[in-house]
């Protein structure tokens, strides 16, 4: 028999990444800790939205990976979105700023949690090119169909998600936000495109070299 999870609009409820350590730009640790996690999509939840916030410097994202549980009878729909936010203040998500979907790989770990079947997904886009400072980012299967859902799963914090604050979600699109418990992480990493990290060095070498002519 299934342990209950609160299958309310606020249901609160690791992708071994392809890329090396030193390609993760963000580490929340995509490995889930078994505390809880949050729906994040149809159909039972078309409106829900969830993120969790972390800081870059000037880069290129271009790789997603995130922690994952389904419902057994959820159907993913194939396509996967990854919503970006602007911060404010650390007072949680604020007006969108990139929003990639597209196909997606999704791997069962072979475990479960919550008595449902565990998954990683990973995924690439477009770069999301985005200048230093804290943001948002959220994942949903907007295509999901069938019975139930999927809930993103939530993690120790990782080496950066330990100083980060809680992850937020909303009930409505994104409209307004709502904070999480104390200290509740999400699970997940971002890794930047090829280079981009050396590119935008280089460029501020460049800019440098310019200011002392």
């Amino acid at each position: 028999m299934r342990r209950p999870l609160c299958l309310v609009a606020m249901t609160a409820l690791a992708l071994t990444s392809a890329a090396s350590a030193n390609d993760i730009i963000w580490d929340n640790n995509i490995d889930n800790d078994g505390f809880n996690g949050r729906a994040v999509s149809p159909p039972v939840f078309p409106d829900i939205r969830v993120a969790d916030d972390f800081t870059v410097g000037d880069t290129v994202i271009k790789d997603a990976h995130f922690g994952m549980i389904e419902d057994a009878g959820w159907v993913d729909g194939g396509v996967l979105e990854v919503n970006f936010y602007a911060d404010t203040g650390g007072a949680g998500p604020g007006a969108l700023v990139a929003s990639r979907s597209g196909a997606y790989d999704r791997m069962a770990t072979g475990r479960q949690v919550f008595d449902r079947d565990e998954y990683h997904y990973w995924i690439e886009f477009d770069g999301v090119a985005l200048d230093a400072g804290t943001y948002w980012v959220g994942v949903r299967n907007p295509n999901g169909a069938g019975a139930g859902t999927n809930y993103w799963l939530t993690s120790d914090g990782g080496p950066d998600g330990m100083s980060s604050s809680t992850g937020f979600f909303s009930l409505d699109a994104g409209n307004t936000w709502q904070a999480e418990g104390a200290g509740w992480q999400h699970a997940f990493e971002l890794t930047p495109a090829p280079g981009a990290l050396a590119l935008f060095g280089m460029a501020g070498l460049m800019a440098g070299r310019r200011r002392r002519r």
